[in-house]
């Protein structure tokens, strides 16, 4: 039974809900600070307005929310012995996480009064058993983390094992019909739209690298996105995909449309210049070449032959700009990066030396910090887990995105060819395929970016298949 129809929540139900919050609120009023008050009162509020959204509502806007890292919510460190040993500088918790953690609340808050009326729910739990694995292996790397620990076990919790739960198991949860999956995607796509017209507004400042260099935007001192042109790529090979599958729904002008919107996407992305963003299209258009579009391609040689010509200038200048000394810069700390993780690797190669401790770690390496500036996270998901969880680490996150791989395009060879399902489930999976390149590459792989592409085609099995998706 779904959580989020397994129990309605009557006018009752939430008056008593807001009468004993109402009473917390106050005490904690009494007790504590009218900053403190507010920051509890406006949680509540939002709280509420979850319990209170629609499964579309709340899915389009955790898929909007998805690529804006940069709108965080800051609460400094406070008073309290066990908070600080936690959260030594307070919180720090980009906009996207606290709706998970709201509609996570939510969906609990249905589940508990399903139990209450004696109906016992049955949760998506989409290879869950996998990921399991990988939080194990999170938690045991700890043992190596010395003064960390607890740090060390705050991170195998938040974010490695929230970004799963929040971005995989509550979108499968909640999407039930084609309408909910659709409405996840949009959102998606909504995002990636506003990314992108940002990107190329970015075009009229102009760039070190070069002057057709696409980067993201501040707006009135606020990197919406963050500040590196990584972001932006990735946030577009997430949903390029996504846009495409919302032409394939379409006809005639409107679909037209659609495919200017995936193509517009497409270009901004490749002007990031992004190394990786290339290569995931790539990958993706391989793909979807290879399990679905064989015959179009063969049957449009010549508007290939075409396109490739034109993009003749847009090649040249991708060589041009990586031959420059930033992104020689950028290649060469990415190779120190390396370097520092094997070297972290080979003093506990079986667990690593602790989840999430790659960084401090990094401060510490003078050399880095004079050639390079402030330490910063690996650049691939190989180098952190392998340097901070050792092998157990690595060959059980490498088994949950095989698994991951493996039921997405799985379920795609079980439908049939040229069918609305199958290309709808291929898309989803393209979106999916395309993070899980790019995050060889990047460092938000603890994070929407990557997690959520994967809810969303995970939790579209089902509805287009009729079939689930196993535990494990």
């Amino acid at each position: 039974m779904n959580l989020v129809r397994s129990a309605k929540i009557e006018t009752k139900d939430l008056a008593a809900l807001v009468i004993v919050a109402a009473v917390g609120v106050t005490a904690f009023a009494v007790a504590y600070s009218p900053r403190d008050f507010l920051l509890f009162a406006g949680s509540l509020a939002a709280y509420i307005v979850a319990l209170r959204l629609s499964p579309r509502a709340s899915l389009w806007i955790l898929g909007f929310i998805f690529p804006f890292q940069g709108l965080r919510i800051s609460i400094p460190a406070v008073q309290g012995q066990s908070f600080v040993r936690f959260f030594p500088d307070g919180v720090d918790l980009p906009i996207g996480y606290a709706i998970a953690i709201l509609l996570i609340l939510a969906l609990l808050t249905r589940w508990f009064l399903s139990l209450a009326g004696h109906r016992l729910p049955r949760p998506s739990l989409p290879l869950v058993g996998a990921a399991a694995l990988f939080w194990a292996s999170a938690a045991l790397s700890c043992l190596n983390s010395g003064e960390d620990l607890l740090l060390s076990l705050k991170f195998a919790v938040y974010p490695i094992a929230f970004s799963y739960v929040a971005f995989v198991l509550l979108p499968s949860e909640i999407i039930k019909t084609k309408d909910e999956t659709l409405a996840l995607v949009r959102g998606m796509v909504t995002a990636g739209a506003i990314v992108a017209v940002m990107g190329a507004l970015s075009l009229s400042v102009g760039d070190q690298v070069g002057p057709w260099r696409v980067t993201p935007l501040q707006i009135f001192g606020v990197w919406p996105i963050g500040s590196n042109h990584n972001l932006l790529a990735e946030t577009l090979v997430a949903t390029v995909p996504l846009a495409l599958l919302l032409s394939e729904m379409r006809r005639g002008r409107e679909r037209f449309l659609r495919r200017v919107l995936a193509g517009s996407m497409t270009l901004v992305a490749l002007l990031t210049f992004a190394r990786t963003a290339w290569i995931a299209f790539a990958v993706m258009g391989a793909v979807a070449v290879a399990l679905e579009y064989r015959e179009a391609l063969r049957k449009r040689l010549k508007t290939v032959a075409l396109v490739s010509l034109l993009a003749v200038p847009l090649v040249a200048a991708f060589v041009l700009t990586s031959s420059t000394r930033a992104v020689g810069g950028s290649t060469a700390s990415r190779v120190a990066l390396t370097e520092f993780s094997l070297y972290l690797f080979s003093s506990h190669p079986l667990i690593g030396v602790g989840a999430g401790t790659f960084v401090s770690r990094l401060g510490q390496a003078q050399d880095f910090i004079q050639d390079f500036g402030d330490p910063i996270d690996a650049h691939g998901f190989g180098q952190k887990i392998l340097a901070e969880q050792g092998i157990v680490g690595i060959v059980f996150f490498l088994f949950l995105l095989g698994r991951i791989l493996q039921t997405l395009f799985g379920a795609v060879r079980t439908l049939e060819p040229g069918s609305d399902g199958r290309r709808t489930v291929l898309f989803l999976s393209l979106g999916a395929l395309g993070l899980i390149v790019y995050e060889v590459f990047n460092t938000t792989y603890y994070s929407p970016k990557l997690w959520l592409p994967i809810g969303v085609a995970l939790a579209a099995i089902p509805v287009w298949t009729k079939e689930k998706v196993p535990i494990i």
